[in-house]
């Protein structure tokens, strides 16, 4: 499905909801900070590539008409290009010698949707199930090294074969709303932004806005060092009779 076909059917359904329920819409943004150096290796220094991933929301949540229930979906773009790192080993007959990591995304832009259920009891949202739609898959995240190196003891200078290994890191990332990379703090939940932001009284529904610093600690996902995520919901009440 074209995201074009796919945003009309969204709006077509938020426009029915409007006239039956409660109907949260929002965006939740992250935007990854990656570091100018490798942690670990700090000799390999950036290269290639923005410093900064992102990853955006579009989230739509129905309050069931006469019940708690909350039933919504959840279209999450996703912005990871490939960040090069590059030590330099030593000059070679042919040019430096040298050696490299790279994280990247598989894509490293696409679309995931996922489908999201949960309560509304007494004000406090709870939406503990989060998980693919129908027919999505997930984002790979990969370390891939490569290493370049000369050799003249022939008498010639050719190219030694290089190293060129690639690994994944997180074979099924389907975004931060699904484990995605974590924190200590752990990062916040959609419930908890839902729940915690700063609302606001407006004439036809709520709005409901916030920020937090996310600290990624995971040491295979290096060189990702965190992100900030902010949110921003507009809760749409239904007419009254």
């Amino acid at each position: 499905m074209q995201l074009t076909e796919l945003a009309n059917q969204l709006d077509f359904e938020i426009q029915r909801l409007l006239g039956e329920c409660n109907v949260w819409e929002g965006t939740v943004t992250y935007e990854f900070l990656l570091s100018g150096d490798w942690p670990s290796l700090p000799q390999y220094l950036h290269h290639q590539g923005d410093l900064a991933w992102r990853e955006v929301h579009t989230v739509v949540l129905q309050v069931v008409p006469g019940g708690t229930s909350v039933l919504g979906t959840d279209t999450v773009a996703v912005s990871m290009p490939a960040v090069v790192y590059r030590a330099v080993i030593g000059p070679g007959c042919g040019g430096d010698e040298y050696s490299e990591f790279t994280i990247l995304a598989q894509p490293a832009t696409g679309t995931v949707l996922l489908t999201l259920a949960g309560s509304y009891t007494d004000g406090t949202f709870a939406i503990p199930t989060v998980d693919y739609d129908a027919g999505n898959s997930a984002i790979a995240l990969k370390h891939k090294e490569f290493t370049q190196n000369w050799d003249d003891s022939s008498g010639s200078c050719v190219g030694v074969v290089p190293v060129d290994l690639e690994v994944d890191v997180v074979p099924a990332y389907g975004s931060m709303f699904l484990g995605g990379l974590s924190g200590s703090p752990p990062p916040p939940d959609l419930a908890t932004m839902l729940n915690t932001g700063t609302v606001t009284t407006l004439e036809d529904g709520r709005q409901v806005q916030g920020s937090a610093v996310v600290t990624i600690d995971q040491p295979a996902m290096e060189p990702v060092l965190g992100a900030i995520v902010r949110w921003n919901f507009r809760e749409q009440a239904p007419p009254a009779p």
